[in-house]
């Protein structure tokens, strides 16, 4: 990996050896004082095509440049290919990387200095890339061409933490139907949360599916429950309702749960398709407006007094007493009915 502090550092000795200014190498070069400055300090490096030019000026290689002038570096073809690439001979970097005489490393290191256009050239004429490498070039390739050569190195098999490392450079398309192509039992949940930020929302919602039918564990909904939508959250409810999912994982997503979702949540718990034993460690979440209102929902049958209990600590004493005095109307409304009845 080409040290761009230890290549300005060096840029910043050669030009003092030729007792130059900053602002009359950047007049050389055509470019800003400013330019010239970062290189030295370490913050970016020369545009490959300025390397020839640099090289004629200090009497040193391009080799030299880009080792920062350490002669214990060991790469040798990383200056013949950018100066090969300065000239915009991508054909014969190609080959180089393609007969063994260069790296593909070499091209990863000098990119940040190459055009973009430039390199998708140079990538496209490799006959073999590995998936390590690709990462590397990722950053800097266009999405067309990076998609491309991900079909390529990824054919029959899309690892998806290999796609972790390509996610925020490839289009949203092409990265969704690279998520479809995982294979069953292959999404890590561990993993996920560095591909969720970049996925559609319609391959977000399949994960959902795919997590109830068995496909996937279930474990991923909780990490990529930042970036679902009310429409999957409600489908996550009914879900659970219908017994595909566990309700238990309501818990672990209650923090990005809407409003109307709870609702949709209490209204199964209420029709007595979720356990009401759920509100206790939903209550952080619900507010008291919340718990007031699944409690006013769900048959008092359905609710026991250790539920009542656990739930004091998240009401006022104005709310308990009001549930209370509800509770109590109730009952005595059930035994006048009893009495009747009799």
């Amino acid at each position: 990996m080409i040290d761009m502090r230890k290549v300005g550092t060096y840029i910043s000795g050669l030009r003092k050896q030729k007792d130059m200014t900053q602002v009359e190498l950047a007049d050389m070069l055509n470019v800003s004082h400013q330019a010239v400055s970062k290189w030295e300090r370490g913050e970016s490096m020369p545009d490959i095509g300025l390397l020839p030019k640099l090289s004629e000026i200090f009497g040193v290689s391009i080799d030299n440049i880009l080792k920062g002038g350490d002669p214990g570096e060991q790469r040798k073809s990383i200056g013949t290919v950018a100066e090969r690439i300065a000239g915009n001979d991508t054909d014969s970097v190609a080959q180089m990387i393609n007969a063994g005489e260069a790296d593909v490393q070499d091209v990863v290191d000098l990119a940040p200095a190459i055009k973009p256009s430039i390199l998708d050239e140079v990538a496209e004429k490799l006959d073999g890339i590995d998936i390590e490498e690709l990462i590397g070039l990722a950053p800097f390739l266009s999405k067309d061409v990076l998609a491309g050569l991900v079909d390529h190195v990824m054919e029959g098999s899309v690892d998806a933490q290999h796609l972790v490392g390509i996610a925020p450079f490839l289009g949203q398309d092409d990265l969704d139907r690279l998520v479809d192509q995982i294979p069953e039992g292959k999404v890590d949940c561990h993993v996920l949360p560095g591909l969720a930020p970049f996925l559609g929302g319609k391959t977000l919602s399949k994960l959902v599916d795919k997590a109830a039918d068995g496909t996937f564990d279930t474990g991923i909904l909780p990490a990529i429950a930042p970036f679902l939508n009310e429409k999957d959250f409600n489908n996550i409810i009914d879900k659970a309702a219908s017994d595909k999912l566990d309700e238990n994982l309501l818990i672990s997503l209650a923090p990005f749960i809407s409003g109307r979702s709870f609702s949709r949540l209490i209204d199964k718990i209420a029709d007595g398709n979720i356990s009401p034993d759920i509100i206790v460690p939903l209550a952080p979440f619900l507010g008291e407006d919340g718990i007031l209102k699944a409690i006013g929902k769900i048959p008092k049958d359905k609710l026991d007094t250790g539920i009542f209990t656990s739930l004091a600590p998240f009401l006022s004493g104005d709310a308990l007493g009001r549930i209370i005095k509800n509770i109590a109307g109730r009952e005595k409304l059930i035994g006048q009915a009893n009495d009747t009845h009799e």
